[in-house]
């Protein structure tokens, strides 16, 4: 489903005519407002992407993934097996941080726009990290990344901007309401997946 038919169905269930342009433009904003509150306030398989890039031999950093929100994990190929890298906090990275030498991917930390590693890179690396990303950089053309729930959720979201700041205040509580169900639900969904099912005999 594209996005300007999502603007359109919007319009249309607040009762109000698509082809006022004003209009129309408004609720596109109000689309890309309720976007920003997918990946903070919900996890989903469909917000996940894998970006990668070269740790050349001799650097240590890397900078972010362009629209990344927060890795899940940071990982390169060696011989055909993952390597998981594990994240330090920022004390224990400082303990064991060394400028000179050089060995495999050990530890990282993320400081501003970088990906930080404890030592310089002995070879080249590819590293992969599988994060958490923004969706809400859209164009009218575009269709939508998730589901057909998902585009429900977003309606909500999108009434709720609608109602606070260009109708009725006191409905928009209730379109709040909803869209905070919805990213609930989907929140849960991603745990129940992401959890291994255990069977208990008794």
């Amino acid at each position: 489903m594209l996005i300007s038919e999502i603007r359109d169905e919007i319009i249309s269930e607040v009762g109000q005519d698509t082809s006022d342009t004003t209009l129309a433009a408004l609720i596109f904003g109000f689309i890309k407002s309720a976007l920003r509150r997918f990946p903070r306030h919900t996890k989903t398989r469909l917000l996940l992407d894998t970006s990668y890039a070269t740790l050349s031999s001799g650097a240590n950093y890397l900078t972010i993934p362009t629209y990344f929100i927060q890795e899940r994990a940071v990982y390169y190929i060696d011989n055909g097996s993952r390597k998981d890298i594990p994240k330090l906090s920022f004390d224990d990275f400082n303990e064991q941080f060394n400028s000179t030498s050089t060995t495999k991917p050990t530890g990282y930390r993320i400081v501003g726009n970088v990906i930080e590693f404890l030592h310089k890179a002995d070879k080249d690396y590819v590293i992969y990290v599988e994060h958490f990303k923004e969706v809400d950089n859209v164009a009218l053309g575009d269709g939508f990344f998730g589901d057909t729930s998902m585009v429900e959720i977003l309606k909500d979201g999108v009434k709720y901007y609608y109602y606070k700041y260009a109708e009725d205040p006191n409905e928009a509580s209730s379109w709040l309401a909803l869209f905070k169900v919805g990213l609930d639900e989907l929140e849960s969904d991603f745990i129940s997946d992401e959890l291994s099912s255990h069977i208990s005999e008794s």
